[in-house]
């Protein structure tokens, strides 16, 4: 049986991160990809705010969607909480 240690994948590209209601602190990645789409016939460029973390870290801070938490020094609000895979880890859609 493979055992994963989650927090190596974590190490190298995490940034603490905290939520606000709880103050539980745990480490994220985030990304943020560039998307592009058409409204009303003008093409718009929108930044998607995404932060993988441990699914059990989410559980653990309370995590849901209007929850506001902190990346690094940046504040965003949860839009989205969505299990990866084999549910290990969470990805969390953010508002700045």
């Amino acid at each position: 049986m493979l055992t994963e240690n989650l927090g190596l994948f974590l190490a190298d590209f995490g940034q603490p991160c905290v939520a606000t209601a709880t103050s539980y602190a745990f480490t994220g990645i985030l990304d943020t990809p560039d998307e592009s789409m058409t409204m009303a016939g003008v093409a718009v460029l929108s930044t998607m705010y995404q932060l993988t973390a441990r699914s059990s870290d989410v559980q653990a801070a309370g995590i849901a969607s209007g929850a506001a938490i902190t990346v690094g020094a940046r504040p965003f609000v949860v839009r989205d909480v969505m299990l990866q895979d084999d549910g290990a880890f969470t990805t969390l859609t953010l508002s700045a």
